[in-house]
């Protein structure tokens, strides 16, 4: 079962439809925002517990840290990833402006980490995960989510049919968001084929929510083996 079950499937094909269209901007960015709603705290929109909070209550950084086997992920490395990514896609490819991620945000995690993750082996992963402090990173994953709202509220219809353009693709690397290795740097040309509506669409929804459904089944592993 999906964690956030069929709503969310169907709604983001909606979306896709929305997106589409020629004179559905608004009804997209309000679907959107519904959608983003869904993939962080209700901190981020004043809203009403959701599942997101379910999954991070009684999350404890040990918890987080977990790997139960090699085939698995954790929880923070994660939350970690779709964040970054969701920093990155929607402040440098999307409104051409400067990530939330910054020195202090660096201070504030513990890491000297700056990419997405997607590079990392078992032994990093776990580095990262035991650095990072999990409350720091969810704080910095609502101060994403909060400007990712300021972004789409002000897209209009002819910023859905546009693509990055070269130089704020360039700012993926010479920011450290991906790093100059194969495992990496494909995410650059990927990205960079996209129009807006397609960002929006994967990585800006889909992605997290796929994530998402890991940590769920990642925590409940967690909790029935008392790792």
């Amino acid at each position: 079962m999906k964690y956030y079950g069929t709503d969310f499937s169907e709604n983001h094909k909606e979306l896709n439809r929305l997106l589409s269209a020629k004179d559905k901007i608004e009804e997209a960015k309000s679907l959107y925002l519904i959608l983003h709603g869904q993939l962080h705290e209700s901190r981020v929109y004043g809203s009403e517990s959701n599942e997101f909070d379910a999954l991070i209550q009684g999350l404890t950084q040990k918890m987080a840290a977990v790997m139960p086997t090699k085939k698995d992920v954790t929880i923070l490395w994660s939350l970690w990833h779709i964040t970054r990514i969701e920093d990155a896609v929607m402040n440098l490819l999307i409104a051409g402006e400067q990530q939330v991620f910054d020195r202090t945000w660096a201070e504030r995690l513990k890491t000297d980490v700056t990419d997405t993750g997607n590079a990392m082996n078992d032994e990093e992963i776990l580095s990262l995960s035991k650095e990072v402090p999990l409350n720091e990173l969810l704080a910095y994953r609502a101060a994403v989510g909060e400007r990712t709202r300021e972004i789409v509220s002000a897209l209009t219809q002819n910023d859905l049919k546009r693509k990055p353009s070269v130089r704020e693709g360039e700012r993926l690397l010479s920011e450290g968001v991906l790093l100059p290795c194969e495992d990496s740097v494909w995410l650059k040309d990927f990205w960079m084929g996209k129009t807006i509506s397609g960002l929006l669409l994967m990585p800006g929804s889909r992605e997290p929510l796929l994530h998402l459904n890991d940590c769920a089944r990642l925590k409940t592993v967690i909790y029935n083996n008392k790792i």
